[in-house]
């Protein structure tokens, strides 16, 4: 519908839902703020992604304000302080759902939570700086002290994260870069008194806030759920917490979630050489945007999950990269690797040939491999590739839904269909990826590159011989950025075949640097492959920078 000459029913929505969203009652430190109408809009759509999906702009009109129609059909709008539905949601019958003022709590909870509690908030979110205020912990039980023992987030246990801590020096040279970050804009979400079965008592907090770094890069609105008291009865489909925990003190109790589930959009510019002899292939650069689906499975419970959103037709499924590995179904096909780690992604079904991506429904994964975790577009024309990639139809802001299955249906076609998923989560895509054009157009005036210390023959010599090699990385920033971008990473990427007969299964090797905040340079190594990888086929390094959006941007060199 046009933006002109709109009768009030047409122009006026929200869900009946939000009704059933205010926070209960609590002590209140002030007088609850109420929203305006955008404030309420902008709410509305994070918290109702089922009925205002994605982020709209408001219209406004004599006396009201609507955003609509959003993808579902709904509208939702305000006239005065009266909030107004109008859409599928509501029968296609406008209806008033209460008042600005009713909301104030569920789009503004901080103005709705006792002195008490947020001091409290505050000297916890005080002593978590208080770690990594001048350097690292020095052992993962000192980074993880207040972690409550039924901590589960993303899949991991406290003890796990502490394992992982004392035992990986890339795990800890990640978080190196918190030392000296705060915490700031810290926002009480809402809190929950209960009971537990046993009959001890249980405070829940959740918390947003924003992480400044010491490089001066902010990550915004994190979130997360603080317990007070016993943990008692903590449990999720992965099975009850065995060891609860009691104190008066806050714990960070993590997600809950049994994979961790996460939406990322990258943008890279290859510099292609030949692995045979590291002189330039032809074309010499190639574009590549995509959409990454990060699911990761660090406690092994899942054997493969359903993801559906905007940009995908239907459902696609993605495989578990330990059954991948391990399953004799999977033996030489595309994605059967040796090497798995706990980190490694759940990859998507490819259709027969390796020709695409198949749509949950008719996907035979046991027949075609499932290889990569992302939807994307390559081409060495970037005008073309940006022409292509819009087509999907993906959106920034948009919601996924990832369905998680601990069963054999990955065996069949369509096998998901009558199983029950053990959880089903959201996540939001942050951002699109880059323009391959801007990026093509902008070299180093805009966007950050990098040089290597040795030349592109070194380097294809060292990964056709499986011999090691260091090499020096220096970044190259731009003199004015239109997004900042913060150095992520180095990855040097060795992959290979184990015999000359098939591709699959393949041996990789992927090395993680994390640089030092504000760096300039890193120092990477090529290493020696293990012994079975026989025949070296594909090598890469490449050098991460991202916007801690949800938007990255990568240079590679690449030797095939």
């Amino acid at each position: 519908m046009s933006t002109q000459n709109h009768s009030k029913p047409q122009m006026l929505a929200l869900s009946a839902a939000l009704s059933m969203l205010a926070l209960s009652p609590l002590t209140l430190q002030a007088a609850p703020r109420t929203p305006t109408a955008n404030e309420l809009f902008d709410w509305a759509q994070t918290a109702l992604p089922a009925a205002f999906p994605g982020s709209l702009t408001s219209v406004a009109g004599t006396g009201f304000t609507f955003r609509g129609p959003y993808s579902t059909g709904n509208y939702l709008g305000v006239e005065g302080s009266t909030i107004y539905v109008l859409g599928p949601a509501t029968g296609n019958r406008l209806q008033a759902v209460g008042a600005l003022a009713d909301f104030a709590c569920s789009v503004h909870p901080g103005s709705c939570i006792s002195s008490e509690t947020q001091a409290k908030v505050t000297a916890f979110m005080a002593a978590q700086d208080a770690l990594y205020a001048s350097g690292l912990p020095a052992t993962g039980a000192q980074a993880y002290a207040n972690h409550d023992t039924c901590y589960f987030h993303n899949g991991a246990t406290r003890a796990s994260e502490v394992a992982r801590f004392d035992a990986d020096a890339d795990v800890r040279a990640n978080l190196a870069r918190r030392v000296g970050a705060r915490r700031t804009d810290i926002e009480v979400m809402a809190e929950r008194n209960t009971t537990n079965a046993d009959g001890s008592a249980r405070r829940e907090i959740d918390v947003r806030y924003n992480l400044g770094f010491a490089d001066g890069m902010v990550q915004r609105s994190i979130t997360e759920t603080l317990v007070q008291g016993s943990s008692a009865g903590t449990s999720t489909a992965a099975g009850a917490c065995a060891m609860p925990q009691t104190s008066q003190d806050l714990r960070l109790l993590g997600n809950q979630r049994i994979v961790g589930f996460s939406l990322a959009s990258l943008s890279t510019v290859y510099n292609r050489f030949k692995l045979a002899d590291g002189t330039p292939q032809s074309p010499a650069v190639r574009f590549r945007n995509e959409v990454r689906f990060i699911v990761t499975d660090p406690s092994a419970k899942a054997t493969y999950a359903t993801v559906s959103g905007p940009g995908i037709p239907g459902a696609y499924k993605l495989m578990s990269p330990r059954i991948l590995a391990t399953a004799p179904e999977f033996a030489g096909k595309p994605g059967n690797s040796l090497d798995p780690v706990p980190e490694d992604a759940f990859r998507i079904c490819w259709t027969a040939g390796s020709a695409g991506l198949a749509d949950a429904a008719v996907a035979d994964c046991t027949q075609n491999g499932a290889e990569i975790n992302a939807v994307r577009v390559q081409n060495t024309d970037a005008a073309a590739l940006d022409r292509a990639f819009a087509a999907l139809g993906f959106a920034a802001g948009g919601t996924y839904t990832l369905q998680v299955y601990a069963d054999d249906g990955w065996k069949t076609v369509n096998g998901q269909a009558g199983k029950t998923p053990i959880a089903t989560y959201q996540a939001r895509l942050g951002a699109l990826p880059e323009s391959a054009a801007a990026l093509a157009a902008g070299t180093t005036a805009n966007y950050p590159n990098a040089t290597m210390s040795l030349t592109p023959v070194d380097i294809a010599t060292a990964l056709r011989n499986k011999t090691a090699a260091a090499i020096q990385v220096t970044v190259v920033k731009p003199a004015k950025a239109s997004t900042p971008l913060r150095l992520e990473s180095g990855y040097i990427f060795e992959q290979g075949r184990v015999s000359a007969s098939a591709a699959f299964p393949n041996v990789r090797l992927d090395r993680t640097t994390y640089p030092a905040a504000n760096a300039t340079s890193f120092s990477a190594s090529i290493l020696v492959p293990p012994q079975n990888l026989a025949i070296p086929t594909t090598g890469e390094l490449g050098v991460t920078y991202n916007d801690l959006g949800g938007r990255s941007i990568r240079n590679v060199m690449s030797f095939d």
